[in-house]
């Protein structure tokens, strides 16, 4: 005759921004639930009669050593509408289904159970303050105090009302309270074995009631709509109320009551189950957890009730199996929609830290569909506890863009970058790696799982200071346009690299030895297959010098400006004839020459013929892993590590400017590892990086700190750059990022876990915030 009903059963994991403020919409989609009798039966033919039982909804506390869990259970034909009502208002929580076994692990003979009822008239309202978190936060304080074999949990059985009865039970307990009759919940064993008796009484009388109600409503339902009728009825019981109000003395009673008295309302029972193997802790546990509700007093407050050891028993099995229907009589009150919103609250931020209640928190944000499509690995997200893929967005704009990588030794920039340089290697993108750090660990493990290898190894350099990318572009049937174009481009490169060979002994370049460096230079880079070392000669050997000249004739004239400048340094005898040259004005430039010849290493760079064998352009273009090896076993100076970079910088740079005419070029990725190590090169990211992108150059940083990027910091940020902060990075660092990793908080980047980065991701002109756990290391 009776249908069983089939319960989901849902785990709420919390997060970060909760606030429990439309916890109501919750009591609303239970109310919704509700179906009178007619609703309920089913006349058929085997069986005659089916009759649907009422409905119940459960809402469970767990507290256990050191945090809470929080799980409700309602009819799985109403699974959708839950689900979704959750995810409306606790729209960053996880809502996970779970098996009904995650309740039922508990030891019977451990366990004292106890009921929670209203003290005082069903229709005098608890406190529905949403100000505060009681009773959550002595509950919680609670779970401090448990030992590892010990739990307790309040399950709330939850059933829906008919409004209108509610509302004419109400006007009837406001009469009896006007009329000064006291409401004794408290009562004893005894006393309440004989009320059961007047129970049961009421329970046939209900029954009776219940069948009369369905010839009526038959009939009704012939005259007017029931809807209309229902109507009618709530609309007179409602008047009703407010004669009352105006006689008795209602209106010295809180507005929760007020509330209480037409709001939608549900038969609740509350109990209490406590597990200890110590008869006394289960006990004191018990007591304590009754006690926290006692913040909830207003009008009304809850009692604890006692139970017999049998009825013990047949609560201990209907919480645990969730039966709807049960022999025993039941300490049921009566709340509105305000007081089972309050009992359904979810612990906020403050309470999820101070005891470490398992959250999803602001590091737990829904990562951008753009960061999803796979390439170039960022790390496994989790959102609402699942875990996602993310990679760096696949859009050619946002791919070109800077990107950082901070954090402490041992944090996992190296092993993260070696995956990195796979990655992008598998998307057909050209990498040039730099990697002077140790033995160059980084680049030997990512060699392993690349393709298209080229390994430049400086532990015996076969490549010389030169230009080869756009110098061997010209040849014999070049026009003088041509020459000067290849010429000038590298005539800037130089300069830059020149420059920035300083030592405490060299001193700044003058604005005179600019002059002579960038007419040697364009002098030397009309012809194809010249090198820097050339470009020195011409300055220091009056013989080069006039030879070069000489070779100059079909692009510059005899007395054009930059053969005049040359012709300055000149030493000439007193009859005129050149004798030497004026080393006094190229000291500032010889110094750093000399500097290149005092390491045996840039010595034989300096000194080497140009080669074909490497061309960066094709490298780009080819989309080659290119690896530049400086181990630290021969490059202990940071100097020469430096100049080392600035100078491949330069030539890539040219190599990129002559893709200007290709709409999107190959992305390149430029890898520096502890960028700090090469201040020079870092300046000179400075001053092109905002151009980068619109050559396909794509730079990626590793630092330790920061303020190790100098004026490297402003221009990145200028340029779009996105940052990935590894555990263990220094407050300073993450201070001085505030405004970009909002709705971060210092603290929480902090506080990250072991491999665990802080996203801060530009990505088709917006920002993604987000936490990760870094890929796996290459084997």
């Amino acid at each position: 005759m009776f249908k069983s009903i089939k319960l989901a059963h849902y785990r709420i994991i919390p997060d970060y921004t909760i606030d429990n403020s439309n916890n109501i919409a919750i009591s609303n989609s239970i109310a919704s639930t509700y179906k009178t009798f007619l609703q309920r039966k089913k006349i058929g033919k085997k069986p005659l009669l089916t009759i649907e039982p009422k409905k119940h909804i459960y809402f469970n506390v767990l507290l256990l050593q050191g945090g809470a869990n929080f799980y409700i259970s309602f009819p799985i034909q109403y699974e959708d509408m839950f689900v979704n009502k959750m995810k409306t208002i606790w729209n960053r929580s996880a809502i996970q289904k779970i098996d009904i076994k995650e309740f039922q692990d508990w030891q019977e003979e451990e366990t004292e159970i106890a009921d929670l009822m209203l003290k005082d008239y069903n229709f005098k309202s608890l406190n529905t303050d949403k100000s505060n978190l009681y009773p959550l936060t002595n509950l919680l304080g609670i779970s401090k105090d448990l030992k590892d074999d010990e739990k307790v949990m309040i399950n709330f059985d939850i059933e829906p009302m008919n409004r209108l009865d509610w509302v004419n039970r109400a006007k009837d307990e406001c009469k009896s309270y006007d009329k000064g009759k006291i409401v004794d919940n408290t009562r004893s064993a005894l006393q309440e074995l004989a009320s059961n008796l007047f129970k049961t009484v009421e329970v046939l009388l209900n029954i009776y009631i219940e069948f009369k109600i369905l010839i009526f409503e038959s009939i009704a339902g012939l005259i007017v709509t029931q809807n209309e009728e229902e109507k009618q009825k709530f609309e007179l019981s409602i008047d009703s109320l407010e004669a009352i109000r105006k006689e008795n003395k209602l209106n010295s009673l809180s507005h929760s009551t007020h509330h209480k008295l037409t709001s939608k309302a549900y038969k609740t029972a509350i109990s209490i189950m406590s597990q200890s193997e110590d008869r006394n802790r289960r006990e004191v546990n018990l007591i304590a957890t009754a006690n926290a509700y006692k913040d909830l007093t207003g009008n009304n407050e809850l009692i604890t009730k006692r139970l017999r050891k049998k009825r013990q028993q047949a609560k201990f099995k209907k919480i645990i199996h969730f039966e709807s229907k049960s022999t025993i009589i039941e300490n049921k009150s009566i709340y509105s929609d305000k007081e089972i919103a309050k009992f359904i609250q979810l612990p906020q931020k403050h309470l999820q830290n101070e005891y470490s209640i398992e959250n999803i928190d602001e590091r737990e944000l829904e990562v951008h569909d753009d960061l999803l499509k796979k390439g170039i690995k960022i790390g496994t997200a989790e959102h609402q506890k699942k875990l996602i893929n993310t990679y760096w967005c696949n859009d050619y704009n946002s791919m070109a863009l800077p990107k950082v990588i901070g954090g402490p030794m041992g944090a996992g920039k190296t092993e993260y970058t070696s995956n990195y340089i796979v990655d992008a290697n598998q998307q057909g993108h050209c990498t040039i790696t730099f990697d002077y750090i140790k033995n160059c660990e980084m680049s030997k493990k990512a060699i392993k799982y690349t393709t298209n290898n080229v390994v430049i190894n400086l532990s015996n350099p076969e490549i010389a200071f030169a230009y080869p990318e756009i110098s061997n572009t010209l040849n014999e049937n070049s026009t003088k346009w041509d020459r000067l174009d290849v010429a000038n481009d590298i005539s800037h490169q130089v300069r830059y690299l020149v420059d920035s060979i300083t030592d405490n002994n060299t001193g700044p370049l003058t604005a005179q030895m600019r002059r002579y460096l960038s007419a040697a230079c364009k002098i030397v880079f009309i012809h194809a297959g010249e090198t820097i070392d050339n470009m020195f000669k011409v300055l220091e050997d009056w013989k080069t010098r006039n030879e070069y000249m000489r070779k100059s004739k079909g692009v510059y004239d005899y007395d054009d400006r930059v053969l005049n400048i040359l012709r300055e340094l000149n030493d000439k005898d007193d009859k005129g004839k050149v004798i030497g040259t004026r080393y006094d004005l190229l000291k500032g430039i010889l110094n750093r020459a000399d500097i290149l010849m005092d390491d045996i290493r840039l010595q034989k760079m300096l000194t080497l013929d140009i080669d074909n064998k490497h061309n960066f352009l094709d490298y780009m273009n080819n989309g080659n892993a290119v690896y530049i090896l400086m181990p630290q076993k021969y490059f202990k100076d940071p100097l020469i590590k430096d100049i080392i970079v600035t100078y491949f910088m330069t030539r890539i740079w040219t190599a990129a400017q002559a893709r200007s005419e290709i709409d999107k070029p190959n992305i390149t990725h430029i890898i520096t590892d502890e960028i700090h190590q090469i201040p020079t090169a870092a300046s000179f990211f400075s001053g092109h990086i905002t151009e980068f992108r619109k050559f396909g150059l794509a730079p990626y940083f590793t630092v330790h700190y920061f303020k190790q990027f100098r004026m490297l910091l402003d221009a990145i940020k200028s340029a779009g750059v996105s940052y990935m902060l590894l555990n263990g990075i220094e407050k300073e660092n993450v201070m001085s990022l505030q405004e970009e990793i909002k709705p971060f908080e210092v603290e929480e980047v902090l506080r990250l876990k072991e491999w665990e980065t802080v996203n801060v991701i530009r990505h088709n002109n917006k920002y993604s915030r987000f936490i990760s756990k870094l890929p796996k290391p290459l084997a």
